[in-house]
């Protein structure tokens, strides 16, 4: 096994989280910055809806992001640590030491035939002009942004969105919204119907079948294998538990943030009701996690992760969006923008994850909102050493 030089950050993935988590320390600090990962690009994971219908960039080089920086890409899949000894292994036979680790590997959805890869996106956009018949499991925000996005440049394209319960995220208004939009487009949705199997060309619901042409299933979010693989506490959706630090537990020197933290031990029920999947909270958690391993390689005190959630917004097609607006519980209003301003306004907030990534680059730290400084953590986190 190769043993490279120690390096005293190693960041562990090249999403949303992993570059920015990488950028922000390595303004703080003079420490070498190491950012591991198996490709040398960022993928737009919240357009990858887009991808589908047309040929939209998704991918962006790491090398002009990271240009001018102290930040080293290094290409590598982790497979293992060595958590005493402070070191990660990679499949392609390096070691590397750190003082302080941030893990960002993110989540993965369904694999395979079914699944919405950057490759599969791919895949189904040259075949959507032959085919008749679009089945989408799911109807989260992934799942309707996909069957919009088909049914809106694919017409002929018989679009049906199997769930058991349409956008559950947001409010009566927002789901109305979604709803009526789907109609509009020539989406079927069937909603409260059980999936009880799949075969060759046809699902097996509750209700009865459905066949289809091709299928995009859009359930079972989970976060990557390699916390699990690594040996840390883990959920049942494999999401590493994390104190208000963004700590791993049981480990002072490891920090895991994005889709792969969920809160642990010493988090306020408030703070924690206010986080979930995605990039709105992932690069906060990256920004933060950053800062915490500034601070305790300078000898500072650690703050814990204050988060507001922002709310939710959903593209459905090119001409219509939804932006969904929360109240200080993180609880659905009644408040939505709505149709081609709540488009635009969610073209921004896309165009805005990358465009903060340059800001950060440059100097301009990333900034979001934020809970009280009283309530990130439970009453007894408080007595405990951070």
């Amino acid at each position: 096994m190769k043993n490279e030089e120690p390096v005293s950050i190693v960041v562990v993935g090249t999403g949303y989280a992993g570059v920015l988590s990488a950028l922000r320390v390595a303004r703080k600090v003079t420490a070498p910055v190491l950012l591991l990962g198996e490709a040398p690009m960022l993928v737009e994971r919240i357009r990858i809806h887009e991808r589908l219908a047309r040929e939209r960039e998704v991918c962006h080089r790491l090398a002009p992001l990271l240009a001018g920086t102290r930040v080293r890409y290094q290409p590598g899949r982790v497979i293992g640590a060595d958590f005493a000894a402070r070191t990660i292994t990679t499949a392609e036979g390096a070691t590397f030491g750190y003082a302080r680790l941030i893990l960002a590997p993110g989540a993965v959805g369904k694999q395979g035939e079914h699944g919405l890869s950057l490759a599969r996106a791919d895949e189904l956009r040259s075949e959507l002009p032959a085919v008749r018949r679009v089945l989408v499991v799911g109807g989260g925000l992934t799942g309707i942004e996909a069957a919009a996005e088909i049914a809106e440049a694919f017409p002929h394209v018989k679009v049906t969105l199997l769930t058991d319960r349409l956008a559950g995220e947001l409010g009566s208004a927002g789901r109305d919204y979604v709803r009526a939009t789907l109609l509009r487009l020539g989406v079927a949705v069937r909603e409260g119907e059980r999936l009880v199997a799949m075969d060759d060309g046809r699902v097996i619901t509750s209700e009865g079948d459905i066949p289809f042409d091709r299928c995009i299933d859009t359930t079972g979010m989970r976060a990557s294998p390699l916390l699990r693989d690594l040996g840390l506490e883990v959920d049942a959706r494999g999401q590493a538990l994390v104190d208000p630090l963004l700590r791993a537990q049981g480990h002072r020197d490891v920090y895991v943030v994005g889709d792969a933290a969920t809160p642990g031990e010493g988090w306020s029920a408030e703070a924690a009701r206010h986080l979930g999947m995605g990039c709105k909270s992932a690069m906060p958690m990256g920004a933060h996690a950053a800062d915490n391993v500034a601070s305790s390689l300078l000898g500072r005190s650690q703050a814990p992760f204050a988060y507001r959630h922002p709310g939710y917004c959903i593209s459905l097609g090119r001409r219509a969006g939804l932006i969904q607006t929360v109240d200080a519980d993180g609880v659905p209003t009644a408040r939505v923008l709505r149709g081609l301003l709540g488009a635009w306004v969610k073209e921004l907030v896309c165009r805005y994850t990358v465009f903060s990534l340059r800001l950060e680059r440059a100097g301009l730290g990333y900034r979001w909102r934020k809970l009280p400084a009283a309530l990130p953590v439970a009453p007894a986190y408080n007595r405990q050493e951070a």
